[in-house]
């Protein structure tokens, strides 16, 4: 074994003299010309793999979620669980409970007048991030909820518009409403 790995090393040696001699038969090498032309080096950076624009869809789609829950009078959940997660799942699933027991309905719409990203997580190893903070103004003057008699449940003073901050979460391959930042009384 030791002799065959000697001569292997041999002939390796063997090849790169031979490779360092130039037509001559000489082992010194050409001599070195730098090049003229520049050659820049280029870092890849990372990219975010998940857009977060998703995340103002979602909180679109989040708010849709509320109102197929409301209009069926706590009954349909589906939505709710697949546009909602952690805290923000269970206050909905809360409210959801409490439109079944008290047999409230809602007719009617919110409407997102407007969102936007206002921050994002910070990007994980690979560039992606999957936290966002979506800013919005909804407007609920079209959803209105009542209870069994028929009666609007919001008091007349509530306000009808909010600015809400939402923390959005990108989990098992969509974009999520988690927890609420902060909703206020607002115009849009």
């Amino acid at each position: 074994m030791r002799r065959q790995l000697t001569a292997t090393v041999t002939a390796a040696t063997l090849v790169l003299a031979a490779a360092a001699c130039d037509s001559s038969g000489s082992a010194t090498p050409p001599p070195f010309t730098p090049s003229t032309a520049q050659t820049t080096a280029t870092t890849p950076t990372a990219t975010p793999t998940i857009a977060p624009d998703g995340a103002v869809e979602a909180y679109r789609q989040f708010i849709a979620a509320t109102d197929v829950m409301a209009r069926s009078g706590g009954e349909d959940v589906t939505e709710l669980r697949k546009w909602a997660s952690g805290t923000m799942l269970g206050a909905e699933l809360n409210q959801a409970a409490t439109f079944k027991g008290r047999k409230w309905r809602s007719v009617g719409e919110q409407k997102v007048v407007w969102a936007k990203v206002l921050t994002l997580g910070t990007p994980g190893p690979n560039g992606e991030v999957n936290e966002a903070v979506v800013e919005a103004c909804v407007d609920s003057s079209q959803a209105i909820a009542s209870g069994p008699d028929g009666k609007p449940i919001r008091p007349a003073n509530a306000p009808t518009q909010l600015v809400d901050r939402m923390k959005m979460v990108y989990a098992s391959g969509a974009w999520k409403a988690n927890f609420p930042q902060s909703r206020k009384a607002g115009k849009c």
